[in-house]
């Protein structure tokens, strides 16, 4: 995954990671019962997650576990992967998030700060019932963890109380969504309206994903297959779900 994505999208890993990130090869995964949704923002089941997540936005920050085993590197800064920079404005609780330009959507559509902003604001509504409500709220209140765009390609994130991994645990686990189709959905039908996108019966080649991997085929039951190609159109990796 990790060479399919430094291939896919323009993001170079840190030198020490190249033994282990080789581009192309296979990623296999046998699940134990069969898949309910491709939407990502009603996901429930662990291996649902673990598939869905290879075609899903790519992550703010990543933990480096090869070297620190944290989020931060040995200077104190965060380890960004679709982030260019964090500012940590308040220690695990105010951050200011500046995207990378030039990330898209497997359709061509950019991927900007408002994938951000809908993704908490969908998420965020209990009427969505998603998976991850709670990285939309912390402490025993639930105060709500309050998101502001900045720009098109930066936003804050403010938590009521510091948490430890505040970032990786909010911006990082709600993600984005596509909003040119979440949106309109959303505004138009509610949380009924998003529960209904990106079901089992949905053409894969009308899923979109901003990740390494396009699923490209799906048999209930039987098989679902992905694959990543790079800018050119080379395939340069695959996944298989059985």
């Amino acid at each position: 995954l990790a060479g399919s994505l430094a291939s896919a999208q323009p993001f170079q890993w840190p030198e020490n990671y190249a033994p282990t990130a080789t581009p192309g090869g296979n990623v296999n995964e046998t699940l134990f019962g069969d898949f309910t949704t491709f939407n990502p923002a009603i996901i429930a089941s662990a291996n649902e997650n673990a598939v869905v997540s290879m075609t899903g936005a790519p992550a703010l920050i990543y933990r480096d576990w090869l070297g620190t085993r944290t989020f931060k590197n040995e200077a104190g800064e965060y380890n960004t992967l679709f982030a260019s920079n964090v500012e940590e404005v308040r220690p695990e609780q105010e951050f200011i998030v500046t995207l990378r330009e030039g990330w898209t959507w497997s359709d061509g559509t950019e991927i900007t700060a408002d994938d951000f902003m809908l993704a908490r604001e969908i998420i965020g509504d209990p009427d969505v019932q998603s998976n991850n409500y709670s990285s939309t709220v912390t402490g025993d209140n639930e105060e709500p963890v309050v998101y502001e765009k900045l720009g098109k390609y930066q936003f804050r994130v403010t938590l009521a109380e510091p948490q430890v991994n505040a970032l990786a645990g909010t911006a990082g686990t709600v993600g984005a969504l596509p909003a040119h189709i979440y949106g309109p959905a959303y505004e138009e039908g509610g949380a009924e309206a998003v529960r209904s996108l990106w079901g089992i019966d949905t053409p894969v080649d009308q899923l979109v994903s901003g990740g390494p991997y396009i699923i490209t085929e799906f048999r209930p039951g039987v098989r679902l297959a992905a694959t990543t190609e790079t800018s050119t159109g080379e395939n340069v990796g695959s996944a298989r779900c059985v």
